[in-house]
């Protein structure tokens, strides 16, 4: 009887010791939730699962330090984990026992190199965002033990040509963002024939039309920016060689109305930013040959009214962006036919209140930004109808309370941007009575 009896009390006390460490990690963990909630932390659960885990945190504070990290040694089912502040490597350290975590995205001015070695152990990682950190070459090293990294971001770092031969190992990376580096045409060859890169942005580096060429190796990129890049007119033949090529950023550079023209030789393409180019009524006359296109931005371009009939065949047309651009209500006739539009940005632009008028067919619409524009509360009534508007911007118009009855009925409207305008508590108030969800920002 002795040796039953023996085992049953330590059997008792084994599950008390378990219930014991269980509730003192509860304890620990809600303590943790709690301090890091205080610097606006948000969290999210796995509602699959009947403990409810965290497997999201979101930390925007920039005065996030080393301590609030360390804190998240508390959550080891985390898989997702963006954070921001003034945290340094020190802090880093304590992220190395979340091994389940699958995407990071970190933003500090104090972390350096350095800091990216205590991140070895993550290697499931899917998703690393290092935007605009003190991240060089030598600091790549540390990236090698992700093999199987699908996105990586280095925006703003301080990489050259010499960094990207680390970039070789990843053969699965499927979206690379390199914009803002010190990088050439040379440094190009690093990225030649990785098949999987479908999303490359190489936005304010220093190539050239000339490392265009090395971009054919690439079978699977689709959307490509090299804006504030010294590409020009004699880069587009080199896009048609990237067989796969939909979307293309080329804004800030040499293009002109003469590379409009080429472009209708990329066999795939649908969407082309053309912003702050030396683009005219000539070039979307030859922008409209490209009848596919589905996403066009031209803001900043010397098109005028005139120039807007060049787009009225174009019937697959979703997102349209003409700011900055002396197109006035007269214009936005030509865009009647279009009503596949969903996106429309006119900030800057010499629209009134009787262009709006002019909108009431585009029954697809869904944003609708009329910032600094010369739009006051009578043009609001001709908003009456788009049923499908989420999006609103009347950021820097004379807008006040009177206009916001116009828009009670838009009962799909989520966001109303209100920057700079006239409008009070008390008209916000009012209107979201009608519409108790929208999010309105002032």
């Amino acid at each position: 009887m002795r040796q039953p009896m023996r085992t049953a009390r330590l059997t008792i006390l084994l599950l008390a010791i378990i219930s014991s460490g269980a509730d003192r990690a509860f304890a620990d963990q809600k303590a943790a939730m709690e301090a890091l909630q205080k610097i606006g932390a948000q969290f999210q659960h796995d509602t699959s699962n009947s403990d409810l885990p965290v497997i999201g945190v979101e930390i925007s504070n920039p005065a996030t330090t080393d301590a609030d990290l360390a804190r998240l040694k508390e959550f080891p089912h985390l898989q997702s984990l963006t954070v921001a502040g003034k945290f340094t490597d020190v802090g880093l350290a304590h992220l190395a026992g979340l091994t389940e975590l699958q995407t990071l995205d970190l933003a500090s001015a104090k972390m350096t190199d350095a800091g990216l070695a205590h991140l070895k152990p993550l290697v499931k990682l899917q998703v690393l965002k290092l935007h605009s950190l003190k991240v060089t070459d030598a600091g790549m090293v540390h990236l090698l033990p992700f093999e199987g990294l699908l996105t990586l971001d280095l925006r703003g770092c301080k990489i050259t040509d010499a960094g990207l031969e680390r970039l070789k190992a990843f053969k699965s990376l499927t979206s690379l963002a390199l914009a803002e580096n010190a990088i050439t045409d040379a440094g190009l060859q690093h990225l030649e024939g990785n098949d999987a890169l479908q999303f490359l942005d190489l936005t304010g580096t220093k190539i050239t039309d000339a490392g265009l060429d090395r971009l054919k190796t690439l079978t699977g990129l689709q959307i490509l920016f090299v804006a504030g890049t010294k590409v020009s007119d004699a880069a587009i033949p080199k896009l048609k060689e990237i067989p796969k090529l939909q979307g293309v950023d080329l804004s800030t550079t040499s293009v002109t109305d003469k590379g409009c023209a080429l472009l209708k030789d990329v066999d795939h393409l649908l969407g082309v930013n053309l912003s702050n180019d030396k683009i005219t009524n000539a070039g979307l006359e030859n922008l409209k040959m490209i009848d596919r296109i589905q996403v066009l931005s031209l803001y900043n371009t010397k098109i005028t009214d005139a120039g807007l009939t060049q787009l009225e065949g174009l019937a697959f047309l979703r997102q349209l962006r003409i700011g900055d651009t002396p197109i006035t209500d007269a214009g936005l006739m030509h865009l009647q036919k279009i009503d596949t539009l969903q996106i429309l940005d006119l900030t800057k632009t010499k629209v009134g209140d009787a262009g709006l008028a002019n909108l009431k067919p585009l029954v697809n619409l869904q944003t609708l930004i009329l910032n600094s524009t010369a739009i006051t509360d009578a043009g609001l009534e001709q908003l009456k109808g788009m049923d499908k508007l989420q999006q609103l911007s009347l950021s820097e118009d004379k807008i006040t309370d009177k206009g916001l009855v116009h828009l009670r009925g838009l009962a799909y409207l989520q966001v109303l941007h209100l920057e700079k305008t006239k409008v009070t508590d008390t008209g916000v108030y009012d209107l979201k009575k009608s519409l108790p969800n929208l999010k309105v920002v002032r």
